[in-house]
């Protein structure tokens, strides 16, 4: 069996649990189920990019726990200005919190 076989995403049918979850779910049951997860901690600090996975878990995340979620973005000096641009807009748009810290180079 492959690996597309074996963890089959998206797709009709049934398909075999992974550590005794469907990964085989609706988009939405998906989320809540990760809101549900994450409701349980008491706090959560996320290294945020911009990109699709910081930002879905973002604003997941501030779904399940209000006023206790805080995106920090590491700006070194070989990340383009332009994806720290991207980043802060992405934060905005989605109205999450984003602090930018200055990553040294030694």
């Amino acid at each position: 069996m492959n690996t597309v076989e074996k963890f089959k995403v998206f797709g009709a049918g049934k398909t075999k649990p992974i550590n005794g979850r469907y990964i085989s779910m609706q988009r939405e049951h998906l989320h809540n189920a990760l809101i549900k997860e994450l409701s349980g901690m008491g706090c959560l600090l996320i290294s945020y990019s911009g990109g699709i996975d910081s930002t879905l878990l973002a604003v997941l995340a501030r779904k399940a726990l209000p006023d206790r979620v805080r995106c920090v973005l590491l700006d070194a000096p070989i990340v383009p200005r332009r994806a720290v641009k991207d980043a802060v807009e992405n934060a905005h748009k989605f109205g999450l919190s984003c602090e930018i810290m200055p990553f040294p180079v030694i």
